[in-house]
């Protein structure tokens, strides 16, 4: 039988990028927010945020630890993976289900720059409302 394992989403980060390094290679983690909603029995609207745990690796990693943090808000298509390990203190075996972002355009950036740089500012002008044509604000 044959199967897929594909993840795709958009949301916000919930806290800045932590980057590590496994050998050689960097590895950043990223903790995704996704807005869900959904009618509860009685009608009502009710609604949540989804958690989830995204990693990039290589360039990727240092890309998204450079230009996001907090808040920002980004697509990320990966797959489904599952870490398993035995707890130091405990000795049980744990596990946890987690994102890895595809190689090539698995996190992309939502926010322009300035979006990231001010996100409660807006511009004053934009190219296609300015007076003048031939100048980009």
């Amino acid at each position: 039988m044959a199967s897929l394992n594909k993840f795709i989403a958009t949301g916000h980060l919930c806290a800045d990028v932590e980057v590590r390094s496994v050998g050689d290679t960097k590895v950043a983690s990223i903790r995704l927010a996704i807005d869900d909603s959904y009618k509860s029995r009685d009608g009502t609207k009710v609604d949540r945020a989804v958690f989830v745990d995204v990693e990039a690796w290589g360039k990727q990693a240092d890309a998204c630890a450079s230009y996001l943090s907090k808040g920002s808000r980004v697509a990320v298509c990966g797959k489904l993976a599952m870490d398993q390990w035995e707890d130091k203190e405990t000795g049980q075996k744990r596990s946890k289900l987690k994102v890895r972002a595809d190689d090539f355009g698995g996190v992309v950036f939502l926010d322009s720059m300035r979006d990231a740089a001010a996100p409660d500012q807006k511009p004053a002008q934009t190219a296609s409302t300015s007076a003048d044509e031939d100048s980009i604000p």
